[in-house]
């Protein structure tokens, strides 16, 4: 059974589902509210486990959201997990071509 951990004020909620941690993220992610999304991915690497990212519902994303995927991914390798994208949105998805980051992360 799902259990919800923490709900964020920006339209986020964290899932803890035994072997992952999922975070689903919606609304829009620049320099004004980055640092939420960086302490509920803190909570995630935490957790050692593997996170699955819901991206379907943000609908702006700066190079601050990427630079932050990118220390998740980072941070949860060092632990032996990994960052899973689903339901990239449009808008992430334009964003990872435009700076060339689409190989980096593993999408379901």
């Amino acid at each position: 059974m799902d259990e919800v951990v923490e709900p964020l004020s920006i339209g986020g909620v964290v899932h803890v589902d035994g072997s992952r941690c999922i975070i689903q993220l919606s609304g829009e992610f620049d320099e004004a509210n980055i640092a939420t999304v960086a302490a509920a991915f803190a909570d995630a690497v935490a957790t050692d486990q593997d996170v699955t990212l819901d991206l379907a519902e943000v609908t702006f994303a700066s190079s601050v959201l990427l630079r932050t995927l990118i220390c998740l991914q980072s941070d949860l390798a060092d632990r032996g997990a990994r960052v899973v994208l689903s339901n990239t949105s449009p808008v992430v998805r334009r964003l990872f071509e435009v700076t060339s980051t689409t190989d980096l992360f593993c999408e379901s």
